[in-house]
């Protein structure tokens, strides 16, 4: 049984959940949705912190619960055929409002925004066009380990410009 405490919590979120994301995204195609199903998991993981009994890794755990999730929302009616962008709409887990969404789209918009422009266009390409690696890799004449670095450096600093904002979430 794992001990399941703030600190704990924080890191098995911030070492997860980006990888969490994009095994979600395979099932369900939505960068929403696919958050949608980790801040689910998450979410589930911290209010059965005191009872939960986890018999493989917690490693494993997450991705089995992160794949339920993903498959269960995708049954959702309401979300078969939803393809709203992250910079639009982020689910929070949580009752807020349109005034809150407004603005964490506006700072989620400023961070890509101000990532470099190599990591940017590939981070947008990826996201927003879904392209593979080795397509972004010939339409930018780059090799795709390159492509794969430059998504690395776009994730991290998007994660460091909006970890203010998540730990707001988190509390």
């Amino acid at each position: 049984m794992y001990l399941i405490n703030r600190d704990s919590y924080k890191q098995l979120f911030d070492q997860h959940y980006t990888a969490l994301c994009e095994f979600a995204y395979a099932f369900c195609r939505s960068e929403v949705l696919a958050q949608e199903a980790v801040q689910r998991v998450f979410i589930a993981l911290w209010e059965k912190r005191d009872r939960l009994a986890v018999h493989t890794s917690m490693k494993a755990y997450l991705y089995t619960a992160t794949r339920n999730q993903a498959l269960n929302l995708m049954q959702q009616p309401s979300h078969r055929v939803r393809t709203v962008e992250v910079t639009e709409e982020l689910p929070l887990g949580r009752e807020d409002t349109a005034l809150e969404q407004a603005e964490l789209g506006r700072l989620i918009a400023e961070a890509i925004e101000s990532l470099p422009t190599q990591c940017q266009k590939v981070y947008r390409m990826k996201r927003e066009q879904d392209l593979s690696y080795q397509e972004i890799a010939t339409e930018m004449g780059l090799s795709p380990k390159t492509v794969d670095a430059q998504m690395g450096i776009a994730l991290r600093k998007l994660r460091q410009a909006l970890a203010p904002v998540r730990d707001m979430y988190l509390d």
